[in-house]
């Protein structure tokens, strides 16, 4: 065989793996897009056609969903425009909620909106909420970015997986105590995610002196492995029981070790 031949053989093999990865490529992209366009127009439907009851329980996920798209958020305030312009106590209780998810946008948007509820509205309870609201509204603005990074090209059906990725993964320890609360109460069965937790509680958990989120987080990781029963984690605790230079950490370590078998 001629090394010509060789060569534009090669050469033909290149493009054609070339091909075939830029197409994966582009149908992950497309089938992560389909998920985060899906996820919106759910949220959407929610607060605008749903019950007060289903929008109150759609905040909650909202609050690890990384979400900023005033397509969304425009809605909400839209709704605590219209409850905190009325004087009866269900409205004051629902523009609560609205400024209460208006704050995850994280957007800079919404802050004069927040500030003139805080500093107008009638009712000293919602005056309370929203003036919380500002604040969670500054967090947000940094934790969202760091829980929606890369999401576009997320596994087709994995949004959730690959926040709860971001969040074990950053710098932040109240996005770590966020993503450690996630893996407790809804991923304890994912063996990537546990092992990813079990990871980081390994890298992080002597680095906790004086600082109260730093512990806690830690302390969510702990409770996630626990719940997770997998006794290949067992030696974390074990661990963190002898060794750990925190206290409560220590404590929360030897008191988790009971929920391994074996």
């Amino acid at each position: 065989m001629s090394k010509r031949f060789i060569g534009k053989n090669s050469g033909t093999i290149i493009r054609n793996t070339l091909m075939l990865f830029l197409l994966a490529s582009f149908h992950s992209a497309h089938a992560a897009q389909s998920d985060i366009q899906a996820e919106l127009k759910s949220y959407s439907n929610v607060f605008t056609q749903g019950s007060f009851a289903e929008q109150r329980r759609a905040i909650s996920p909202l609050e690890w969903s990384g979400i900023s798209d005033p397509a969304l958020y425009d809605i909400i305030s839209k709704n605590l425009s219209e409850k905190a312009a009325q004087d009866n106590k269900p409205a004051r209780e629902e523009a609560s909620w609205y400024a209460k998810a208006l704050a995850l946008s994280g957007n800079e948007k919404y802050r004069s909106q927040l500030t003139s509820v805080a500093t107008g509205a009638d009712s000293k309870k919602l005056r309370k909420h929203a003036n919380k609201a500002l604040e969670r509204l500054d967090l947000y603005a940094v934790w969202n970015p760091i829980i929606s990074r890369g999401l576009i090209n997320a596994p087709k059906g994995e949004l959730a997986e690959s926040r709860v990725k971001n969040m074990l993964r950053a710098d932040n320890a109240h996005v770590i105590r966020l993503g450690a609360k996630r893996v407790h109460h809804a991923h304890s069965d994912n063996n990537e995610l546990v092992q990813l937790a079990n990871e980081r509680l390994l890298s992080d958990y002597q680095t906790t002196d004086g600082d109260g989120i730093k512990v806690d987080a830690m302390a969510w990781l702990i409770k996630a492995l626990a719940k997770s029963g997998d006794i290949n984690h067992k030696s974390t605790l074990e661990q963190i029981a002898e060794t750990a230079n925190n206290k409560k950490l220590k404590k929360y370590a030897k008191k988790y070790l009971g929920h391994f078998s074996g």
